[in-house]
């Protein structure tokens, strides 16, 4: 019984933590695309250099966006770059 409800309780710790993984990403994915469809209507363009995402070695992982000086130039949407 008590092997049970210990992994019950891990069980139930790895859900709530995937969930609230999931649901942050979703809220990252739908900032990416709201600034993405921004910048197809307002863009100015770069400003000093022009972002270039190899996309073959790209994990997906969004550092590129947090530190990109361009502004909102960048964006990773469904785990792929887009620019």
């Amino acid at each position: 019984m008590g092997t049970t409800l210990m992994y019950a309780a891990f069980a139930l710790i790895v859900l709530i933590s995937v969930a609230s993984h999931l649901r942050k990403m979703q809220r990252r994915e739908r900032a990416a695309r709201v600034s993405a469809e921004h910048g197809k209507l307002f863009s100015e363009g770069p400003r000093a250099q022009h972002p270039h995402i190899d996309a073959t070695q790209c994990i997906g992982c969004g550092a590129c966006v947090e530190v990109c000086p361009e502004g909102d130039v960048l964006a990773v949407i469904a785990a792929r770059p887009a620019s």
